[in-house]
C-alpha cells in the first residue's frame, strides 16, 4: 500500500511564501509547465487559513466539449420554451505525464457528470495521511466548467461551446506545499518518495512588483442602449411567469495589456483576497 509523508520546511510569516516558492520552482529541476495556487489573502478566517500549491505531474483529466446535435428550432427560453433530453456523451481524455509532456492514454465517454466523476476517481490513490492537515495527496484538483451543469440536469441548450472546447481540467495531485497563515509553518505533504519531499525552504528576497500597465485602448462591449434592452427583455419574462431568475452579464472584449501572471502578482498586493488562485496550463493556450 502506498504511504504518504508530512515534512515541515520551517516557518515564515509572509503572506506571498507561495508565489515567491512558485517562481522558485519554475527555475530548478522541480518545475513543470502546468501551474495552480490557491493563495489566500486579507485577514485570516476559518475559510482562509491556509495558502496551497498542488504538484500538477502525474495524471491530467481534460473534459472537451462533444459535437453537437443539430437543431431546426432554436428554443427561446425566454418564451417558456424548454427542450428537454440529455446532451451528446461528455469527452473525458485521460493523460499521464510522462518526461517533458503529456500523453493521451485513454478517452472515455460519459452521459452524465455523475459517470464522468466516478470514472475520474478511479484514478485516485487513497492513503492514511499522520497529519491535521485534512489534505490527503492522491486525490485530484483543477476547475469545472459552468457549462458541465449540462451533463447533470437533462435541459437542451442551444449556445453552448465550440465542439472540442475544454470544460474542465483535474490534475491528480501527489503532493502539496502548504503554508497555514496562523502558526507560519509551511511543508510538502506527499506520497512517499515523491521528489517534494526532497524541497528545502529556499531564500528569497521576495519577487518584484510589476508596473501597472497602460491601457491604450477601450474594451468594446455592446451600446447601452442595447444592454438595456436586453434587460428589460429579461424583467418581461420573469415577471410573465416563465423564467424564476437569470444569470446575466454584459461582454466586454478586449486585449489583455501585459501578462495574466503579472496582473496576478498586482492584485495579491492591491487587493489581496482568501480565495484568490492562478492557473496555468501551457500547452493549451
Amino acid at each position: 500500500m502506498i504511504a504518504s509523508r508530512w515534512k515541515s520546511l520551517g516557518f515564515s510569516d509572509s503572506e506571498d511564501l507561495l508565489i515567491d516558492l512558485l517562481i522558485n520552482l519554475r527555475e530548478d529541476s522541480f518545475s513543470i509547465d502546468d501551474e495552480l495556487l490557491l493563495q489566500s489573502g486579507g485577514p485570516v478566517t476559518d475559510l482562509s487559513k491556509r495558502s496551497l500549491l498542488p504538484s500538477l505531474d502525474s495524471i491530467r483529466i481534460l473534459m472537451i466539449e462533444p459535437e453537437g446535435e443539430l437543431v431546426e428550432e432554436v428554443p427561446s427560453a425566454l418564451n417558456g420554451e424548454v427542450s428537454l433530453g440529455s446532451p451528446s456523451p461528455l469527452n473525458l481524455i485521460i493523460q499521464k505525464r510522462e518526461g517533458s509532456k503529456w500523453n493521451t492514454h485513454e478517452e472515455i465517454c460519459c452521459s452524465s457528470l455523475r459517470e464522468a466523476l466516478n470514472r475520474i476517481s478511479e484514478f485516485e490513490i487513497t492513503v492514511d495521511c499522520n497529519t491535521d492537515t485534512a489534505l490527503h495527496p492522491g486525490g485530484f484538483t483543477g476547475i469545472l466548467g459552468y457549462d458541465l451543469s449540462r451533463w447533470s440536469v437533462p435541459i437542451r441548450l442551444s449556445n453552448t461551446p465550440v465542439p472540442g472546447t475544454v470544460l474542465g481540467v483535474l490534475w491528480r495531485a501527489d503532493a502539496w506545499i502548504i503554508h497555514d497563515r496562523n502558526s507560519g509553518e509551511v511543508g510538502v505533504v506527499g506520497l512517499e518518495g515523491h521528489p517534494w519531499l526532497n524541497l528545502e525552504l529556499p531564500e528569497t528576497d521576495g519577487f518584484v512588483i510589476p508596473e501597472i500597465p497602460k491601457i491604450d485602448s477601450i474594451p468594446h462591449s455592446e451600446s447601452d442602449l442595447d444592454h438595456a434592452r436586453k434587460v428589460s427583455r429579461v424583467r418581461e419574462s420573469i415577471t410573465g411567469g416563465n423564467l424564476y431568475q437569470v444569470n446575466y452579464g454584459r461582454k466586454w472584449k478586449g486585449e489583455m495589456p501585459g501578462h495574466p501572471w503579472d496582473s496576478f502578482l498586482l492584485l495579491s498586493r492591491s487587493n489581496p483576497a482568501p480565495f484568490s488562485s492562478w492557473m496555468m496550463i501551457s500547452d493549451l493556450g
